[in-house]
């Protein structure tokens, strides 16, 4: 198959089935930093995935973008999209927000959102603009600005904007917190909600378990690199020794 096909087969992807990774380990500099995990998002839903730094938290990120290679897989509906780019698990529907709220600094604001839209079409992606603009007045009060001028707030927003603009039936948010004033992370709470809502699945990864249990239907908590608890956001809630010997702030 080629490249081309590759990605209008993987596109021809059901919102409501969930992403599953099955058995997945990601190395760096050839070093196993996560080891067999199994997590499940449901669409509709925001699974939190807990863990202190250094736990793999953003390298199992890094490998179901496709930006690390990775051992077992990642499906959606049942299509495996381990091995695949960048470009192609996007276009299958599974957007990432990376961690430290990445945008093209010199592009403007409209910019960004329209290069985040390569590959949608026209109709798509103003929708997706305008979609960005009702859940973001802020940014469209600033979309001629240049992103590098934003606050780091603002920046933050523009990148789950962008994320958004391509209609994904799935969105990564890693570290939705970092960096951020509690203000800002209060205004950024009912985003990830409504997300949700718009029957997107979300898979938070957060250090902050006050935040994460906020907002989250199902939590995981990672741990060295593998997953040690998987349940209900409100049975981690009324258990908090589930979390003793790790690490979370907040």
């Amino acid at each position: 198959m080629t490249s081309d096909a590759a990605t209008v087969a993987l596109a021809a992807t059901p919102r409501d089935a969930a992403l599953a990774l099955a058995d997945v380990s990601v190395a760096r500099g050839g070093r196993p930093v996560v080891r067999g995990v199994d997590l499940e998002v449901p669409a509709g839903q925001v699974t939190a995935l807990l863990g202190p730094n250094g736990a793999g938290k953003s390298t199992l990120v890094l490998g179901i973008g496709g930006v690390l290679p990775i051992a077992g897989a990642v499906r959606i509906g049942g299509r495996d999209l381990a091995g695949r780019s960048p470009h192609q698990i996007r276009a299958a529907g599974l957007a990432v927000v990376p961690e430290g709220h990445r945008v093209l600094r010199g592009l403007s604001v409209a910019d960004n959102l329209r290069a985040a839209g390569t590959g949608v079409s026209r109709s798509a992606l103003r929708a997706g603009i305008e979609q960005a603009w009702v859940t973001f007045p802020e940014l469209e009060a600033r979309q001629g600005q240049l992103a590098g001028r934003l606050s780091g707030g603002q920046q933050q927003m523009l990148a789950i904007a962008s994320a958004l603009v391509g209609q994904p039936s799935y969105v990564i948010i890693d570290e939705l917190s970092l960096g951020l004033a509690p203000v800002v992370v209060e205004r950024l709470e009912p985003v990830v909600r409504g997300i949700a809502e718009r029957g997107i699945g979300v898979l938070l990864i957060e250090q902050f378990a006050t935040v994460a249990l906020r907002l989250a239907d199902r939590v995981a908590i990672m741990d060295r690199g593998r997953i040690g608890f998987r349940g209900v956001a409100d049975e981690l809630a009324d258990r908090p020794e589930l979390l003793h010997g790790v690490y979370l702030a907040g």
